[in-house]
């Protein structure tokens, strides 16, 4: 089952992208790729989904795993600033420490073996101020959502501690300049939240972390192919985790023009 086959569900980058490479494997070879969609399994069961071979594939957050299985190294991706840019990404993803991680994946799971990784859409510091890197995270109070990554936030930001703010008080001074106001979240996820309303008129988005998604397959399904399939299918899920980049941006760039309208009344 397809994202497209379901007419009331919105159409996302992802759900593009793994429309594609259906569509690709389909037609280069002739298989019916079982790619996990909300639809069929939920987030909580995929993975037992794909381990029973009742999917063949599923893109999956890399939190998961590390709640999963216990990979404490997928950790690093919640860490913001931990890749300046997509290129650096790309550039990551085809390197020795990336086929080390994914090899993490196959020691913790013996059903599974993971592809490649995906930069699935951008995180947001929402702020009144700037911010281009950590540094500038100094010195202001800031609210995380998670709990999980706040820790994370105090290890990085190991020379002063930061103060927590609670929610409410961070409406009552939307316009104080020393606040920082961290979703963790995409977009599309904030416009959901209802945190761009007209009363945060001078936020500004900062780029500063990417939300990684990795490509899983089932072992056995996957060993059943020819080592010319094999390659075959992750080169195109190589090149339709670019495609996605590149959704993933237009999407981005349609989400602020939104935002922008909306706050200026037009």
């Amino acid at each position: 089952m397809l994202f497209r086959s379901s007419p009331d569900l919105k159409e996302t980058p992802k759900s593009k992208a793994i429309n594609q490479i259906v569509d690709s494997v389909k037609s280069k070879y002739g298989i019916d790729l079982k790619v996990n969609s909300e639809q069929r399994y939920s987030e909580k069961n995929e993975l037992e989904a794909l381990e029973l071979g009742l999917t063949n594939m599923v893109i999956i957050n890399t939190t998961s795993l590390v709640q999963k299985y216990g990979i404490r190294n997928y950790d690093v991706f919640e860490l913001p600033f931990i890749f300046n840019d997509l290129n650096s990404f790309n550039k990551f993803n085809n390197s020795l420490i990336s086929e080390d991680l994914l090899r993490e994946v196959n020691k913790k799971n013996k059903n599974l073996y993971a592809l490649t990784f995906w930069a699935k859409d951008y995180k947001h510091i929402q702020s009144n101020n700037q911010i281009k890197s950590y540094k500038d995270i100094l010195n202001n109070s800031f609210v995380l959502e998670n709990t999980e990554i706040n820790q994370k936030f105090k290890k990085l930001i190991n020379n002063k501690t930061p103060n927590m703010v609670d929610l409410d008080e961070l409406k009552e001074n939307s316009m104080n300049k020393k606040i920082i106001y961290s979703t963790m979240l995409t977009l599309d996820e904030a416009e959901k939240s209802g945190f761009f309303n007209s009363g945060y008129k001078n936020v500004f988005l900062t780029y500063q972390n990417l939300e990684i998604d990795i490509i899983l397959v089932n072992k056995r399904w996957f060993n059943k192919l020819s080592p010319e399939t094999q390659l075959g299918i992750s080169d195109i899920v190589r090149n339709v985790g670019v495609f996605q980049q590149s959704l993933m941006i237009k999407n981005n760039i349609n989400l602020i023009n939104k935002l922008l309208t909306l706050n200026r009344g037009i």
